[in-house]
Parts: C-alpha cells; sequence; structure tokens
C-alpha cells in the first residue's frame, strides 16, 4: 500500500508545471508596425509567478493597457491572468506547453477564448488570440520584436 502511495504522489508531482518553462517570454517586446512605446514587458520567472503590462501608444498617448500575470496554481498547474484596462482578472487555464509555446483558454470569456504565445526566434514572438468555434474562428495575430526595456 506504502509503495502505491509512492507512486500516486511521484505521478502528481510530474504532472506540476513550472513556471520557469516560460523563462523565454520574460523581457520586453515592442509591437511590430505599431507606434513606437507600444510593447509587452514580462517579468523573469519568479516566485512561481511572472507579471508582464502591455501598453498601447496613439499619437504619443497611452490610449490602452493591460496588466498580465502568468502563476503556477496550487493544483501544480499555470494559470494566466489578464486584466485589460483595469477591469477584473480573468482566468486562462493551461490548455497545451512545449519548448517556445504556450496555450491558455477560457472558454466563458467573449473574446479571446484562446491566447497563445510562441517564439518564433530569440528576438521575436508571437501572440495569438482566437476564439473555440471551428466554424470561421475569429483570429488576431501580434507579432512582437525583443527591445530595450
Amino acid at each position: 500500500m506504502a509503495l502505491l502511495l509512492l507512486l500516486a504522489a511521484g505521478s502528481a508531482a510530474s504532472d506540476r508545471v513550472s513556471i520557469d518553462r516560460l523563462a523565454w517570454l520574460a523581457g520586453c517586446w515592442a509591437v511590430d508596425g505599431a507606434e513606437a512605446g507600444t510593447v509587452e514587458s514580462w517579468t523573469q520567472p519568479s516566485g512561481g509567478a511572472m507579471l508582464a503590462t502591455s501598453v498601447v501608444m496613439n499619437n504619443g498617448r497611452m490610449t490602452w493597457f493591460e496588466f498580465l500575470r502568468i502563476v503556477e496554481t496550487d493544483d501544480g498547474r499555470l494559470s494566466l491572468f489578464p486584466q485589460p484596462a483595469g477591469k477584473p482578472a480573468i482566468e486562462f487555464t493551461l490548455r497545451s506547453i512545449r519548448p517556445g509555446h504556450v496555450a491558455f483558454e477560457n472558454g466563458d470569456n467573449d473574446f479571446p477564448q484562446v491566447i497563445i504565445y510562441e517564439k518564433v526566434s530569440e528576438q521575436r514572438i508571437r501572440a495569438r488570440l482566437t476564439e473555440l468555434t471551428e466554424e470561421n474562428p475569429r483570429v488576431v495575430i501580434v507579432g512582437m520584436t525583443r527591445t530595450e526595456c
């Protein structure tokens, strides 16, 4: 019986996803084709979390912002909590993760329902915002290039 308990505990621990797997996302990312200062800035993983701010500039003024955080949850998974324009945070749970790719999902959100970050190269990432519907889903792709913080 003790062996079964140890095996079960080992299995649960191996299902845990460390925030350190997203270290490639850390840094400042300028949105391609946008006005200077339109950036998304992610902290290094620390204490089970990463924090970010996203800012959109228009004619030299901030016209939109968002706070984001990715955290290791108590059950060992990762969740993304975007907080657009100061509104309450919305939880998106981990859908998939592999080197240079992470996807989060919340089917109850209006748009987006899936948020994907992909590493294109050391200097480029892409965020993809999509709907879950299979028929003509709305998709927004945001390319970003590493910049000075």
